[in-house]
């Protein structure tokens, strides 16, 4: 909901850190850190219907990537897996910037490939294009499309991305879905 994915959106971090005391809870750290890009759910770009098959992709790319990159110490600024695609199918594209050596690329791949809530994999490591099922709302206002792409899309993927807008249908989509890609023949 505004671009957040917490359940816990209204509490502050002082309320949070309250609410780890009582429970005594055990965490590393409250907030996001260098290495760990906050709530895995943000690389899900598409609605999360199925907690097992969406949900599951999602956490469990995204905890492999960061897993594997920390094993070998590969200092990076984008590390992230976004899941993609229709509901019936999940596509994994993989950002990591800079791009790491072939085998830290294929351990991660084949790890994912091995996934059952992973459908497809790719490595983002060219320009792509998103194809993006939106919201009335949001098809509708040339502003938020553009600041949906630039500010919020493109920070996050490892190479260029141009993205083509199609209005939604779907009358559950409150924000935007990322439906399919594909790569752009470099000019």
């Amino acid at each position: 909901m505004n671009n957040l994915y917490s359940p816990i959106i209204g509490l502050t971090k002082e309320e949070l850190r309250k609410i780890v005391k009582i429970y005594n809870l055990k965490i590393r750290k409250v907030g996001e850190n260098a290495h760990r890009e906050g709530c895995k759910l943000k690389h899900l770009l598409k609605l999360l219907v199925n907690m097992d098959y969406h949900g599951r992709a999602v956490s469990f790319a995204n905890e492999i990537i960061h897993d594997i990159l920390d094993r070998y110490d590969y200092k990076r600024e984008i590390a992230n897996v976004k899941i993609i695609g229709p509901l019936s199918k999940n596509i994994a594209l993989i950002n990591i910037k800079p791009s790491p050596p072939k085998e830290i690329y294929d351990e991660i791949i084949e790890i994912l490939e091995n996934e059952e809530s992973i459908d497809e994999v790719y490595i983002v490591d060219k320009p792509i294009e998103l194809t993006i099922s939106a919201n009335p709302g949001i098809y509708g206002n040339e502003e938020s499309r553009y600041w949906i792409e630039k500010g919020r899309l493109q920070p996050e993927f490892a190479a260029p991305l141009k993205v083509v807008w199609k209005k939604s249908k779907n009358e559950r989509l409150a924000t935007f879905h990322a439906v399919d890609f594909r790569f752009l023949d470099e000019e």
